[in-house]
């Protein structure tokens, strides 16, 4: 056990000199890491924001009816009452002026209101179901009345953005995938570079019969720190991007009357970012020096 321990904590070190005896190359290195890291990595934090904005989102399963303009507030009042009693829905008659004046007091326009000479709103039914999949079944039902001119489903909206998002997520995946095999594919030639300068030294460690493990071992902890560091890299520049881009967010959201505050990414998910890029560093190493270990093994 100890001789294993031995063994770990000396290529551990040994990786670490060889990070720190090229400082250009490892900011380089990092810096391409943590730029291709964190491009996925700050569209997972700006979805997971958009997916908490909608999830409190005040969303009900209704439809509105727009009644055509000579429809009179006594026709509009039957047509709710038969509603009600045919279908067992909750409906909520809108008189035109009262949503009108509804409309000026919410967004502040009062000289609008003055400046109009008739109020151009209908007036319209809100019908509120109690099952999430009624209104988008029965919004053609309700559009073939003749005292309807147009049904508007409410939620209809809020069912995109979710679409939205469960495609941004595939999106986000695919990245992660491609970003993936790049990391991999550039740790690899990094050790490829660091095999080549030690060469010498992997032949006469072969020589007095080092094992492919002994051999490996240093080259492995040298890509998955630097992949560990990459990934912190990536973690940082995301920070900074999320923090860069609050106040034009929180802006925007109070032009629109709301509040909204950035989350930064979790820390366990910055941790297990650093993880991943430190694995798939590893990984790439690992196939780097077994590759060259088994060339020398057939010359």
């Amino acid at each position: 056990m100890k001789a294993w321990w031995w063994a770990h904590r000396k290529a551990l070190f040994s990786g670490l000199r060889n990070l720190l005896r090229q400082p250009f190359a490892l900011l380089l290195t990092l810096s391409m890491i943590g730029v291709a890291l964190a491009l996925p990595t700050l569209l997972w934090v700006m979805l997971s924001n958009g997916e908490r904005v909608v999830a409190r989102l005040p969303v009900q399963p209704q439809l509105t009816l727009f009644l055509k303009p000579e429809v009179s507030a006594d026709t509009a009042r039957q047509l709710q009452k038969q509603i009600e009693a045919s279908s067992g829905v909750k409906v909520q008659w809108i008189g035109r002026e009262a949503a009108f004046k509804d409309l000026i007091g919410r967004a502040n326009l009062a000289e609008l209101g003055d400046a109009l000479p008739d109020n151009p709103l209908p007036d319209a039914l809100v019908l509120q179901f109690a099952d999430p999949a009624a209104p988008a079944q029965q919004q053609a039902q309700w559009a073939a009345r003749p005292e309807v001119a147009e049904v508007v489903h409410d939620a209809a909206w809020v069912e995109r953005l979710v679409a939205i998002t469960q495609l941004g997520r595939s999106l986000i995946g695919w990245l992660s995938a491609l970003l993936a095999i790049g990391l991999l594919v550039v740790m690899g030639n990094t050790v490829r570079l660091q095999i080549l300068l030690r060469r010498d030294e992997i032949e006469v460690s072969r020589l007095i019969g080092a094992t492919r493990a002994f051999i490996r071992r240093p080259f492995l902890y040298f890509a998955g720190l630097q992949g560990m560091l990459g990934g912190a890299t990536a973690w940082g520049i995301t920070a900074l991007a999320t923090w860069q881009l609050s106040a034009p967010v929180l802006h925007l959201a109070r032009l629109y009357g709301t509040e909204l505050t950035l989350a930064y990414l979790p820390w366990w998910q910055g941790l297990l970012l650093m993880a991943a890029a430190g694995v798939l560093a590893w990984l790439g190493a690992w196939v780097a020096v077994t590759r060259h270990l088994l060339q020398l093994d057939h010359r």
